[in-house]
């Protein structure tokens, strides 16, 4: 096969991910499709069978999506592709969630991410593997109601996809994210601590704001049309349901082509909002029109209930009570669909082979669960860059702030011009070993994070002020004295240093505001230099 045809391939395939954001199905099925059947090679197979299990699992045909996933994942697996292994198996564990067959879902990502940390591989692959594997868990346990466990998957695949060059996976992230916040307010409300649920449905809105711009940024109507309709959720819940009915109003201008599925959730949403409003007859209208728009069956239960009950608010007791019989009715159709799956499901299963007999054991045994909760509690505290502690660790402590705290705020000098002269991935290495550096420098009561980009920061538990300038300068000292030309000939690495003191607050997360003052008049002063006062 020839350079120019196997480039022709993976860019049909780039096309294939870009199609299936602007919800082009035909055409994506078509390229997918094509590419199968052109393939020439054992990993050109693999990418197009992917490609066509995510065409199959966007177009909501999950019994076909879940038997192309798990084939790409088990021939990826026989010539030991971990990265691709582990998309496939992501995928169909997402797919098997759909489905209904959560456990199924979680032995699957539970193989994908074993694989993973057996292989511990470098490289943007793998981290697209990485973020693509965790996310499937962050979903899965959000659908088993461990939402502890949902956040902190979550939590570590918003920080994978920061690293991604592909955008929409942080918006995805950030919507998921979301969700697990709604999801913790939804169980406050239910404990009687309102204070609380205002609180988890606050952060719900945050995140699915930034997640809303972000869709809209990359042009991608799927997952605004998502991310809007959790926020109009939300809105409503905490007594903003008119700027609710805004924003689903805007949405219709803005998308008048948008899928039927896509109308029938925002019309759905629509009715509830207006419910709220005590405007019921026209809740009616749009729960009807959101029905009649309805492509999956198990959608149509959920709108048929909301429609009866906006007709008994009406005092269509009648219509009220036709719409409840059909909702019944639906009701039980799919859940006879839902057991004819799960029975497919079953039976495609039955030749899982010994990766998925090690999930099985794995995900029932408790101690080797328990291990990996620890260990996820620890990777949800890390930097994954660096492997130094990362900013969500820090805002806990100075938050917390349980015994008197100094800190020390620190920024690589010139960095952009280190990656504009010799790369972004020399700037990576910088980071590393400035990370390593610092490791090596620090002490037992001192701990060295990553806040991001090029700013770290070390937190020194002492009383004694005078230790957090011996540390400064320390670090300061020791960046300058490393011989960086043993990462890039002609690279030089220095920092400035900010400090702040336990005496200079009254709360812990005020040094923060102090040491970056300090660590500006460190850079206006020259760099490569510690700043104590001012």
């Amino acid at each position: 096969m020839t350079e120019r045809a196997e480039q022709g391939r993976a860019n049909a395939l780039d096309e294939v991910r870009d199609l299936l954001q602007r919800m082009d199905m035909p055409r994506a099925f078509e390229l997918a499709r094509a590419a199968r059947q052109a393939a020439g090679t054992t990993e050109q197979e693999i990418a197009a069978c992917f490609w066509l299990a995510r065409c199959h699992y966007v177009a909501a045909e999950i019994d076909i999506a879940i038997a192309l996933a798990a084939e790409a994942g088990h021939a990826a697996a026989a010539v030991q592709d971990v990265e691709w292994q582990a998309r496939a198996h992501a995928l169909e564990a997402r797919c098997l969630e759909m489905a209904g067959e959560t456990e199924a879902a979680l032995d699957v990502a539970l193989v994908a991410w074993n694989a993973l940390e057996r292989a511990c591989m470098p490289g943007q692959g793998s981290l697209l593997a990485r973020q693509a594997v965790t996310m499937a868990l962050a979903v899965i346990q959000l659908r088993l109601g461990d939402l502890a466990s949902a956040m902190t998957w979550c939590e570590r695949g918003a920080d994978l996809a920061g690293y991604l060059p592909e955008e929409g996976a942080l918006g995805a992230a950030i919507d998921t994210r979301a969700c697990i916040h709604a999801a913790l307010a939804s169980r406050a409300r239910e404990a009687g601590d309102p204070v609380e649920a205002e609180r988890c449905e606050r952060l719900a809105i945050a995140d699915s704001l930034r997640a809303v711009d972000l869709a809209r940024g990359l042009g991608d109507v799927d997952h605004e049309t998502s991310a809007l309709l959790n926020l109009a959720e939300s809105l409503t819940l905490v007594g903003e349901a008119e700027r609710a009915l805004e924003l689903l109003q805007d949405w219709a201008r803005r998308h008048p082509d948008a899928l039927a599925r896509q109308w029938a959730h925002q019309r759905d949403s629509l009715g509830i909002v207006l419910l709220a409003l005590q405007r019921p007859a026209e809740a009616v209208d749009a729960f009807e029109q959101a029905r009649s728009q309805c492509e999956s069956p198990a959608y149509r239960v959920v709108v048929t209930e909301h429609l009866s009950a906006a007709l008994e608010r009406c005092e269509r007791w009648q219509e009220a009570l036709a719409s409840y019989k059909d909702f019944h009715a639906l009701q039980a159709r799919v859940s006879t669909e839902r057991a004819q799956r799960h029975a497919r499901v079953a039976a495609a299963r039955l030749d899982i082979g010994r990766e998925r007999a090690k999930a099985r054991q794995l995900a029932s045994s408790n101690r080797r669960l328990r291990r990996r909760a620890d260990d996820l509690a620890r990777q949800a505290q890390e930097d994954g860059l660096t492997g130094l502690a990362n900013r969500r660790q820090v805002d806990t402590l100075l938050q917390a702030w349980p015994r008197p705290m100094s800190l020390a705020l620190i920024d690589v000098d010139h960095f952009k011009q280190v990656n504009d002269r010799f790369s972004h991935g020399v700037g990576d290495e910088v980071l590393r070993q400035l990370a390593s550096i610092m490791r090596a420098n620090c002490r037992q009561r001192e701990l060295a994070a990553r806040l991001g980009g090029e700013e770290f920061v070390v937190i020194v538990e002492s009383a004694d002020e005078a230790d957090i300038a011996h540390v400064a300068e320390r670090l300061r000292a020791a960046v300058e004295r490393f011989d960086w030309t043993s990462v890039r000939a002609g690279l030089q690495v220095t920092v400035s240093v900010g400090v702040a003191r336990p005496s200079e607050v009254a709360v812990g997360t005020e040094l923060l505001v102090v040491a970056d003052r300090r660590l500006y008049a460190a850079k206006r002063a020259g760099r490569n230099r510690v700043v104590l006062e001012g």
